[in-house]
């Protein structure tokens, strides 16, 4: 999204972050009623979740470190 102010213009990403989503037994966490897979050596860990709306993706991440993301 580009937002334009006076003579000059901006990139900002609409987004909305989740934390502490437990890994589920199979390897998913639940996010607003959706499943998402991460690696299976996250199981019974507290993941975050960052879900972007500019591209439509969610993405996993332990900390700084990208496990996962889905359209």
């Amino acid at each position: 999204m580009r937002c334009s102010i006076g003579n000059g213009s901006f990139a900002f990403d609409v987004s909305q972050w989740w934390y502490k989503v437990k890994v589920a037994p199979n390897s998913h966490i639940s996010y607003k009623k959706n499943f998402y897979s991460c690696p299976h050596t996250y199981i019974g860990h507290e993941v975050s979740v960052y879900e972007s709306f500019n591209d439509n993706m969610v993405r996993i991440y332990d900390n700084d470190i990208l496990l996962a993301s889905h359209p």
